[in-house]
């Protein structure tokens, strides 16, 4: 960390904490906020609201974990429609829309992320939908329809959660059914020609029986179109839930609940960013237009490519047919079961299926650079069992988990057409993941005001992939085992590679409640992110190497603030973070004296930075909301056979930063709310292996979103007009690089501007 970052991080620091104390002076005899208790001074966003991070109910405020929570009914005030929306109001925690498949994510949270979304990877980050794990991104961007809240947990998971993670966990909880006859339906116009509506129904069955349901039908015009007139980055989604709540008696409640989504998005928007001269993509283009393959001709290739690079972003002239469909569905049954006042047992079980189809052109020029088609199918069975009790000053619960993933990826691809004779070739895996683990956690409270909190978990994994790659010259290029791999060598298709593999995740925490205004804690925790097998290999041994898990040691301090008789909550966290067997995609060398691409555990480094978080309500009637996050993430060792790599960038920002203020003026008919946001964050390189770093780059920039809405207390009725990115910005959301292989490499678009009116009605 830079002295000038340092400075200009304790000064921001010092700022929030010079607006707060001096109520910390006047609050020793206020009485601590209760959990659930209504919010006296704040929104539900940082006031009172109860989170269940540590798998019991607790106030926010006093939960010894850097979590931030939004409500359902925040998260559409803001008009918030999907995970990476959230991330713009949420301290360092950073979403990007995965390069080649706009309907998945890859989720940042203190710098650890994933960079790609392969059967055989998993994600830093862990999404659970409730209490369901899942594993993969896709389809998961978008339906935040009916919500009962969204908890965000910075920092490594495992000891609690489903599966072990190094950067944090998207805990998303969908509304309940209640004994209560209501439901309501929204429909929305906006540019772009946006079409949607959404009903939810509530229906009480019986005095233990009730049912809730939720559709959503919406369509939209792409962002951008293609050089033939099509929609890039429409939306065409369905999405479908039903739950089920049974409550026989007071100690039991069965909850069965499924979801179907589906939505076809039309391809990303691609745009040509950096080329390397008389590369392939220079000698394709001279070979498609006509240039001589001289110096001369290869030169005026260059210029024609660069003349794409050099437009707009969300320019796209690419002549392929683009799409992303994908089709999704899963099922739940979550049982609790209270054994007696102290002891309770839960069962969440869970299947989930998910199909995509994924055509792409990478370049996004008319020449046929390279055009792939991505299809996976899989589907992902998880049973977890909990026994939690209390006793006296002490919590507990211990669990076991088990999930089984199977399916299959296919990957077509026509790479430099007029040079290549091997067109087109094929990568195709049958994958089989397996996960088991037992978990433990104690909350002991020793003192009054202490707690000390203790946690472990052992994962084992298990992977087994059967690869059959080729293409049209040679139909299978998977070595055989044991065979001497001179050219041409032996091969086998189907091949099996397997990788088995554990690794605990534990964590050590002590929290005081220093008075009823502050709270503080200090942690240590391990996490892991599970290791892994390559798939996109071929000719060689070397590229079917698997990965180790990479491991993260987190230490962390902070603290909590509920000032000016509950009017502002000040939140503060401060981390550093041991990171190492990193998973990187690397060069390496092969027997076969040709280099190659892989997945492998390259490099070792640390993180460290912080997370603050202002929430208040000024007056009655207008409230704010504010966050700042630091990461300065820094490579200790990266090297492969290009070189030292260890002065690399991470792909996130440093800063990221928020502003958000409420205004409700109430009205003879009911009320009128205003609501601002802005979100900053600072220069990006969106792509930190790419040579020409400034075509990846993003420079700093800022969104404004607002909605105004009209409350008609007597009709229940909502009308709101909306608009996201308000000031019109033109942004780099992702960015991916072909320059190792082909020589260029590309980016894509942000969200543009954004607005419409909504209507909605309740009953």
């Amino acid at each position: 960390m830079s002295r000038e970052t340092m400075s200009a991080g304790c000064s921001i620091v010092a700022l929030l904490a010079m607006m707060t104390s001096p109520a910390l002076a006047q609050s020793q005899d206020k009485a601590a906020p209760q959990a659930g208790a209504s919010s006296v001074g704040l929104n539900i966003d940082a006031g009172d609201i109860v989170v269940t991070a540590r798998k019991i109910e607790e106030n926010i405020q006093t939960v010894p974990v850097a979590v931030t929570a939004f409500s359902g009914a925040s998260l559409a005030q803001r008009s918030i429609r999907s995970l990476d929306e959230i991330a713009q109001q949420t301290p360092n925690l950073y979403i990007q829309r995965v390069g080649i498949e706009p309907q998945s994510l890859v989720i940042a949270i203190r710098g650890q992320y994933q960079n790609d979304i392969p059967l055989t990877a998993d994600p830093s980050v862990g999404i659970y939908v409730d209490g369901l794990y899942h594993p993969r991104t896709l389809g998961l961007a978008g339906a935040l329809v009916d919500i009962q809240r969204v908890e965000i947990l910075r920092g490594p998971q495992g000891t609690l959660f489903g599966r072990n993670t190094t950067g944090g966990a998207f805990n998303v909880l969908t509304a309940d059914p209640t004994q209560q006859l209501e439901g309501s339906l929204s429909a929305t116009l906006g540019n772009y020609d946006l079409r949607e509506v959404v009903g939810v129904l509530n229906i009480p069955i019986s005095e233990t029986l009730a049912a809730r349901f939720v559709g959503q039908r919406g369509k939209r015009d792409g962002y951008a179109k293609d050089s033939l007139g099509r929609d890039l980055n429409k939306d065409n989604s369905t999405y479908l839930r039903g739950k089920l709540l049974f409550t026989p008696t007071d100690a039991v409640s069965i909850k069965l609940f499924g979801s179907y989504s589906e939505n076809h998005a039309g391809g990303g928007i691609i745009h040509l960013a950096g080329i390397v001269p008389f590369s392939g993509i220079v000698a394709e283009t001279a070979a498609e237009q006509g240039f001589a393959f001289t110096p001369e001709g290869l030169t005026a290739a260059f210029n024609y490519l660069s003349g794409f690079a050099q437009r707009n972003v969300y320019d796209n002239q690419g002549s392929t047919q683009p799409k992303s469909d994908f089709k999704g569905y899963e099922g739940g049954l979550d049982i609790n079961l209270d054994l007696n006042d102290s002891i309770s047992i839960r069962s969440i079980t869970g299947y989930q299926h998910i199909d995509r189809d994924n055509v792409i052109d990478s370049d996004g020029t008319p020449i046929q650079v390279i055009n792939a088609r991505f299809q996976t199918k899989a589907h992902y069975f998880s049973q977890e069992l909990q026994l939690l009790g209390n006793l006296d000053n002490l919590n507990w619960v211990v669990g076991a988990y088990y999930g089984r993933e199977k399916g299959a990826e296919r990957i077509d691809i026509d790479a430099l057409p007029l040079l290549n004779p091997a067109n087109p070739a094929f990568i195709s895996a049958d994958v089989l993941n397996r996960n088991y683990a037992a978990f433990a956690q104690v909350n002991w409270e020793f003192a009054a005001g202490w707690r000390v909190t203790g946690g472990l978990r052992y994962s084992r994994d298990m992977r087994s992939i059967w690869v059959n790659n080729g293409n049209v010259a040679t139909p299978c290029v998977v070595p055989a085992p044991n065979v001497p791999l001179t050219p041409p060598g032996a091969s086998q298709c189907p091949r099996e590679f397997k990788k088995n593999g554990g690794d605990p995740s534990w964590l050590i925490s002590i929290d005081r409640q220093v008075n009823d205004d502050l709270f503080a804690y200090a942690k240590v925790a391990k996490g892991f992110r599970s290791g892994g097998l390559n798939f996109r290999g071929g000719n060689t041994a070397e590229s079917f190497d698997g990965f180790a898990p990479e491991t993260v040691t987190e230490y962390e301090v902070g603290f909590k603030s509920t000032l000016f008789d509950n009017r502002v909550h000040f939140n503060l966290a401060a981390y550093y973070s041991d990171y190492t067997n990193i998973q990187r995609t690397v060069s390496i060398g092969t027997t076969s004296g040709t280099p190659t691409s892989l997945v492998a555990n390259a490099a070792s480094a640390r993180v460290q930075g912080f997370e603050a978080e202002l929430n208040g309500r000024l007056t009655d009637k207008l409230s704010i909301n504010g966050t700042l996050g630091f990461t300065d993430a820094k490579y200790k060792k990266f090297v492969d056979i290009s070189g030292d790599r260890s002065k690399e960038k991470f792909g996130v920002p440093k800063w990221l930063a928020s502003i958000s203020g409420r205004y409700v003026e109430p009205m003879q008919f009911g009320s009128m709310t205003g609501q601002l946001d802005y979100s900053y964050q600072s220069t990006v390189i969106l792509e930190p292996s790419a040579i020409d770093l400034g075509a990846v780059t993003q420079r700093h920039y800022g969104l404004l979103n607002g909605r105004i809405s009209a409350n008609i207390t007597s009709a229940d009725l909502e009308i709101a007009v909306f608009g996201r990115n308000l000031l019109g910005k033109d942004y780099k959301a992702s960015a991916v690089t072909n320059e190792a292989s082909v020589g260029f490499s590309f980016v894509t678009a942000g969200v543009p501007r954004t607005y419409g009116v909504q209507v909605t009605k309740r009953f």
